[in-house]
């Protein structure tokens, strides 16, 4: 009976996504909660970034995280880019 409650368990915690980090990110005109890691594209140009939560971000010149990394948004920050398309959030 104890593993088929362990193995539940660990099935549950495996379909639940890790949380990367806690607070709100918003990027554009989308607010994400607690977001979990994980590449974000901008829905406007240009991109702009409200860090309110508790890791740094990571903004990316290119949809999907590609290109070169331009900048970095830390706790409690924002910024405007002109020429940034994503941000990702690290796990």
């Amino acid at each position: 009976m104890a593993t088929l409650v362990t193995g539940a368990a660990v099935a549950l915690s495996a379909a639940t996504p890790a949380l990367a980090a806690r607070g709100t990110l918003r990027i554009g005109t989308r607010t994400y909660n607690n977001p979990a890691r994980g590449c974000y594209n901008s829905d406007i140009w240009p991109l702009f970034v409200t860090n309110r939560t508790n890791i740094t971000v990571f903004v990316y010149e290119g949809a999907n995280c590609t290109g070169h990394s331009l900048s970095a948004v830390g706790p409690g920050k924002s910024a405007t880019f002109e020429f940034a398309k994503s941000v990702d959030v690290p796990g």
